[in-house]
């Protein structure tokens, strides 16, 4: 054995490191905000939303101010707006149409619906 024959067999006993599995997307970070409580949305549409998780917060019929937040990898929104209450379920879901918001925005909430639903 020669002088540095060691470190070949060292070396070579050396495992591979493992493969890493590739990270997972992020998670989307959909949004409804009011009175300083947060709940996820499920989904949008141009019309309204609905948002999981709810607290009984607010009651049907109910106009209510909000902010809401769409980021994930079909759009990055950050917009506040007012709504009706449709449907409010303690520990279920909220569903609120918009009240008054623009066309443009009206527009990029449809556009970001068809872009999420073609997804599927």
């Amino acid at each position: 054995m020669g002088m540095f024959d060691f470190l070949k067999i060292i070396v070579s006993d050396r495992k591979k490191p493992a493969v890493r599995k590739p990270r997972k997307l992020k998670t989307p970070n959909n949004l409804v905000s009011f009175d300083g409580k947060s709940f996820p949305i499920l989904s949008v549409t141009s019309k309204g939303f609905m948002a999981g998780n709810f607290d009984g917060s607010l009651i049907k019929g109910q106009a209510a101010r909000i902010t809401v937040k769409l980021d994930d990898s079909f759009a990055k929104l950050d917009f506040q707006c007012s709504i009706n209450v449709v449907e409010a379920q303690t520990g279920g879901r909220l569903v609120g149409e918009w009240n008054l918001i623009t066309p443009e925005l009206e527009n990029t909430l449809r556009k970001y619906a068809q872009l999420k639903k073609a997804s599927k």
